[in-house]
């Protein structure tokens, strides 16, 4: 288990999950003027996952405790905002089954190889990119504004694109590691 750190970056990801309390109050009070502000925190939510990384790279503050929360918290945050809009008719419940569907597959993919091979992967470019325009996605579905409909079908294609893209590269990952042979440590001389 990694040990807690708790750096500029690491707090921005646990606030990133606190702000889904909020959010989900927000949307579920079922007053449409409540959806401006749900989006407002989301797009906080989006800049925080933008920011963490970056930072942690900056500061030279990366944590194998950051490894794991970064995506675990890019995960339930989408997950609970799927669910609550799916819920509300503000998008299709195959989407909703789709991104949960690979984000459990990847979760339990990178258990297995945290356990098995003690290593904890990163995440690709392609499941950065598509938490920016799922992101985007659940954002502009969200406000419901007709104006915003043709944008909005572009992001729900464009992130299941990027779903389906991300997946194939993770899966290809996680073979390479499975089948990967141990390393030998060489004696430091």
């Amino acid at each position: 288990m990694a040990r807690v750190e708790w750096t500029i970056s690491n707090v921005l990801t646990v606030t990133r999950i606190l702000l889904l309390i909020p959010i989900l109050y927000l949307l579920l009070d079922l007053d449409n003027g409540n959806r401006l502000y749900a989006a407002a925190f989301m797009l906080v939510v989006a800049l925080t996952d933008f920011l963490d990384g970056r930072l942690a790279r900056r500061f030279q503050q990366e944590t194998e405790f950051g490894k794991i929360i970064d995506p675990l918290a890019d995960k339930i945050c989408a997950g609970a905002v799927v669910i609550a809009l799916a819920a509300l008719g503000d998008l299709p419940a195959w989407f909703m089954i789709a991104l949960i569907g690979r984000d459990t597959l990847i979760l339990l993919g990178g258990l297995y190889i945290a356990k098995t091979k003690n290593v904890i992967l990163h995440s690709n470019w392609a499941g950065k990119g598509a938490m920016g325009v799922v992101a985007a996605f659940l954002i502009v579905a969200t406000l419901r504004f007709g104006a915003l409909e043709a944008a909005k079908l572009i992001l729900l294609w464009g992130s299941v694109g990027f779903l389906g893209l991300s997946f194939v590269l993770y899966c290809k990952r996680f073979y390479q590691t499975v089948l990967a042979k141990p390393r030998l440590i060489e004696p430091s001389p």
